[in-house]
């Protein structure tokens, strides 16, 4: 989803490109709007959710709630303000991934 290389463009994956969009189509708006964009990163893994910018925030669980609704509990959420923001969140989460070999990606 993120691709070889997240920082140049002809190699970006889905993620990246979407990230960029997004703030082009902000950049290209209204003036007059105002828009909040955060960011939070998890992992499933092993049947655990954890926190990946958060990584002391293991185990975490996925609520309902009437207006929310599904989210993860104790989520870490930070505001940002640009796509870099967002690329060395993710870069920094990344640290935090758990890396396993499994036979599915064998």
């Amino acid at each position: 989803m993120m691709g070889p290389d997240i920082e140049d463009s002809d190699y970006s994956g889905l993620t990246p490109r979407m990230i960029f969009n997004t703030f082009h189509a902000i950049r290209m708006s209204d003036p007059n709007l105002e828009f909040t964009v955060k960011i939070s990163y998890c992992e499933i893994y092993l049947e655990m959710i954890r926190d990946l910018i958060n990584p002391d925030k293991t185990n975490l669980c996925i609520k309902e709630d009437l207006v929310r609704g599904f989210y993860i509990n104790d989520l870490t959420e930070e505001f940002v303000g640009t796509e870099e923001e967002i690329l060395e969140t993710i870069k920094f989460g990344n640290y935090s991934r758990e890396v396993g070999f499994t036979n599915m990606n064998a």
